[in-house]
């Protein structure tokens, strides 16, 4: 596996990845030559206004959608082509379908994939794993509840241990999942905490500005399908006026020796004219407000 400056991981990278969708006024192009690395264990949250490219860079990720051009590397395996079910990925994009399950307990038990060799694990084991996750995700007590009987945000907390339930190696979590309460400070803090328990790269939509500087260890904004800034909390919040963005230095995107992120520029491709192909400084308005 590839390493970043200061010698952490990289566990994805994502190279000039575009994807154009076509309609009866023609093609639009959603994703334009987006670059960008994300560390092993590292929480990268995605800002931009409807349409910006966002809720594509997850569907292309995830498997859902095909690019026109570009890779994903994912541990150093290009998975751009793989389908869904073989890339090691959970996605989180709209409300889990949870009707169909008697209980919590069987919601999550449902989404433990078969082992692809050997035997089956047994009911205590996957009722075992079952009930960690559960108490994971702050459900522990609530596993003999029916799941349509949960108030909104515990079902939310539920189609995340289902999601973890596969041991994936990359979470997408998309704007539905932000929809937690963006007011509240403490699911933020809830979200957080799991993701850091388990290590596990993410790569979140955040529902706004605020959102991402509480959970993020680097805020990334796109615009236009174009990867436009990106920069730590710190960096972001530090420098933060009324009516600006953050502002963000232009190194190359990676970490430092302490293994947090820094900001960083999107590595050199070709440019359409009068842009550099970077990363611009997070100054003047932000690029999620247009």
């Amino acid at each position: 596996m590839a390493k970043l400056e200061g010698g952490s991981k990289v566990a994805v990278r994502i190279e000039t990845l575009t994807k154009r969708v076509f309609g009866r006024a023609g093609s639009r192009t959603v994703l334009d030559r987006v670059s960008l690395e994300i560390g092993q264990g590292e929480l990268v949250a995605l800002l931009g206004l409807p349409g910006s490219g966002r809720a594509a860079l997850l569907r292309v990720v995830a498997g859902l959608d095909e690019p026109d051009s570009g890779r994903i590397l994912l541990e150093g395996q290009d998975i751009a082509r793989l389908p869904p079910r073989r890339r090691g990925i959970a996605h989180v994009f709209q409300h889990d379908p949870l009707f169909g399950h008697p209980t919590v307990f069987d919601a999550v038990a449902a989404a433990i994939p078969d082992a692809p060799d050997g035997p089956a694990p047994g009911a205590a084991e996957q009722a075992e794993q079952v009930h960690r996750l559960l108490g994971l995700v702050g459900l522990g007590e609530d596993a003999g509840w029916l799941p349509a009987t949960l108030p909104p945000a515990q079902r939310h907390r539920l189609a995340l241990a289902r999601a973890l339930a596969a041991s994936p190696r990359l979470l997408l979590l998309g704007e539905a999942f932000g929809t937690l309460d963006p007011a509240a400070a403490a699911p933020r803090r809830w979200l957080r905490r799991v993701q850091e328990r388990l290590g596990l790269t993410t790569l979140l939509t955040a529902h706004g500005p605020a959102e991402a500087l509480a959970v993020a260890d680097r805020v990334a904004v796109l615009r236009e399908g174009r990867l436009e800034q990106i920069g730590t909390p710190a960096d972001c919040a530090g420098s933060r006026r009324p009516n600006s963005s953050p502002r963000c230095s232009n190194h190359r995107p990676g970490l430092n020796r302490d293994g947090a992120s820094r900001c960083g520029r999107i590595p050199s491709s070709p440019s359409r004219p009068g842009s550099s192909g970077h990363a611009r400084p997070c100054s003047g308005t932000p690029a999620w407000r247009g």
